[in-house]
């Protein structure tokens, strides 16, 4: 009759009512409008990008089972920071009433800097359609175009509450995804 079927879905924290998925032999319109309409209902539900992916993911397993492998390697780069789909930008420091502190030219923090910063502020760029697919032939221009978000996050201090060690102005300017290693490591 033209209309999905709904069911009631329930995966980790996503509760939504979802359509019936049609079986391979169903016409590609129907199928076309069942898939547009579940996406649409997973974009709107409450719940983590990771929980949409694998209820998505589920959906789909038994009908088309090559469906897990393409899931999984699309997800595996969102994982990783230090992938290709993630750019750090406009490196900003900020002390803890979150004022930008502007530090000097020279090639390290001062004392009076490590002593001051207590959050960096950046853009963060998340370009799905970088994502490596391996030797999968999936076409990523139709992948959701790149976001950028503005993020703070509390700086790592020492043992001395000043900023820590291992982070430099070098590493911050010309590779800021250092910061993930350093953070990781500690």
């Amino acid at each position: 009759n033209g209309h999905t079927v709904l069911k009631s879905d329930t995966w980790n924290s996503i509760r939504v009512q979802l359509p019936v998925v049609a079986p391979l032999s169903e016409e590609s319109r129907v199928k076309q409008a069942i898939f547009l309409s579940l996406t649409s209902k997973l974009r709107q539900a409450n719940g983590t990008w990771d929980d949409k992916a694998g209820l998505l993911f589920a959906k789909f397993d038994e009908t088309v089972p090559a469906a897990a492998t393409e899931a999984e390697t699309v997800l595996t780069d969102f994982k990783d920071l230090n992938k290709n789909i993630y750019q750090f930008s406009d490196f900003q420091y900020l002390n803890n009433l979150y004022e930008e502190i502007l530090v000097g030219n020279q090639a390290n923090f001062t004392a009076a800097e490590r002593n001051d910063i207590r959050f960096f502020r950046f853009a963060l760029t998340i370009n799905p359609r970088q994502i490596d697919t391996g030797t999968l032939n999936l076409d990523t221009s139709k992948f959701p175009a790149q976001a950028t978000l503005t993020v703070i996050v509390r700086a790592l201090l020492g043992n001395n509450d000043k900023l820590h060690q291992a982070i430099s102005k070098h590493d911050i300017i010309n590779n800021p995804k250092s910061l993930v290693q350093i953070y990781q490591a500690c």
